[in-house]
């Protein structure tokens, strides 16, 4: 801006930049809302033509009349393919088959894998020395254990994480957590003491369960 425009009618700051706004003249801004509304109508018109996303289908009344022919075993993807909409976006009762036996398998998989790690964690409880590694640390009783622990795991938080079945993915995943448990307990507590020895045990112990 040069500064003859406002030399004299606005303060001018030491170091400052002044800043102008151009208001173009061939902008009526009183009408700035009209013109937002025409532009909105201009878009969704535009998007019509390509996509059905705006049409609205009426509720499925009667889904058993339209299982007639469909195998026991095709019986939720049929009822899915009569739900208003599903056929207008190209599905068809093959793909609805293929995708919900991708579904089932997904399922058993987790559903294996968090039998399998909840024995892990229960074999380790059974053990002798995993008393100190049951429950989170009290922190009332070691008020500087999180100074020193930044990472801090237990038995029950593992519990909790593998029966939420989210979290871990493989057996990796929990020997990973498994292994901090043991090197938290490691680096807090003194070699000499019966929690560093639990920890050492526990080490070995891991080493038989993933080989």
């Amino acid at each position: 801006m040069p500064k003859g425009r406002y030399l004299g009618l606005i303060k001018d700051y030491d170091g400052g930049t002044m800043m102008e706004c151009y208001v173009h003249p061939s902008v009526d801004f009183a009408r700035v809302p009209e013109m937002l509304r025409y532009q909105r109508a201009f878009l969704e018109d535009r998007l019509r033509r390509i996509s059905r996303s705006h049409v609205v289908y009426p509720p499925l009344r009667d889904a058993a009349t339209y299982l007639a022919g469909a195998s026991r075993g095709q019986e939720a993807a049929a009822r899915l393919l009569q739900i208003p909409g599903v056929k207008e976006a190209n599905w068809t009762l093959a793909d609805l088959v293929a995708s919900l036996g991708a579904n089932r398998d997904a399922d058993r998989a987790r559903t294996s894998l968090r039998t399998e790690l909840l024995q892990v964690v229960r074999k380790i409880e059974d053990q002798n020395f995993a008393w100190p590694f049951r429950q989170p640390v009290d922190t009332s009783e070691v008020p500087d254990y999180l100074e020193i622990i930044k990472d801090p795991i237990d038995l029950f938080t593992i519990d909790k994480r593998i029966r939420k079945g989210e979290f871990y993915k493989n057996r990796e995943m929990l020997r990973t957590d498994l292994v901090r448990m043991a090197l938290n307990c490691k680096e807090y507590n003194d070699p000499n003491s019966t929690y560093y020895e639990c920890a050492v045990n526990l080490e070995k112990y891991l080493a038989t369960v993933f080989t």
